[in-house]
């Protein structure tokens, strides 16, 4: 019997054919995320600064974008918080050479799900890439199974659709109305 490989492919790591946009305005080093990212089997897509990152949005959409606090033209900040004020579903990750703590927080409470200090490893990267990516994923698909497990009365968790299920629905609706702290339901 073969034992499992511990080593993972690009299709396992959950980059694989997601669309990723690196912005920075180093030419190398947003030259080598972008060629990274696609050895990973992502579509990466570059701009060196806020105006070209805008149009790059505006054009299509990207599973992730990869931002640095500062560019020629704005920080990578304000053009998170206005991408997110404009309903962007884009993951974002900041990165810095100029990090402060005041910077991370305002850049998490602004919807980045992760903020890297330069210099870092590509590897670094790619984990806080995928686990950033992967976490939408998750919150994504609980959404959709609350929705699915809510019924169209509006009763979550009750599973069944037989007259008897029906009624207990009603009496719980009821219930929640009243103001009761606590029922017992037997039957």
């Amino acid at each position: 019997m073969r034992e499992p490989s511990l080593s993972t492919t690009a299709g396992d790591r959950g980059l694989a054919h997601r669309r990723i946009l690196v912005v920075d305005d180093e030419l190398a080093l947003r030259k080598s995320l972008a060629q990274r990212f696609e050895e990973e089997g992502a579509d990466a897509t570059t701009a060196d600064n806020a105006t070209m990152a805008r149009k790059a949005m505006k054009e299509r959409d990207f599973d992730l974008v990869v931002l640095d606090h500062r560019l020629p033209d704005g920080t990578g900040l304000a053009l998170l918080e206005e991408q997110k004020r404009a309903g962007s579903t884009s993951t974002f990750v900041m990165m810095t050479a100029y990090s402060s703590a005041a910077d991370a927080v305002r850049a998490m409470k602004s919807g980045a799900a992760d903020y890297l200090q330069q210099p870092f490893n590509l590897d670094e990267l790619m984990l806080v890439a995928e686990r950033a990516l992967e976490n939408v994923a998750l919150r994504s698909e609980v959404t959709r199974l609350r929705s699915r497990q809510t019924g169209a009365d509006g009763v979550a968790g009750i599973v069944g659709r037989s007259a008897a299920m029906a009624e207990l629905r009603g009496l719980v609706q009821q219930v929640a109305v009243s103001g009761a702290r606590s029922i017992l339901i037997t039957g």
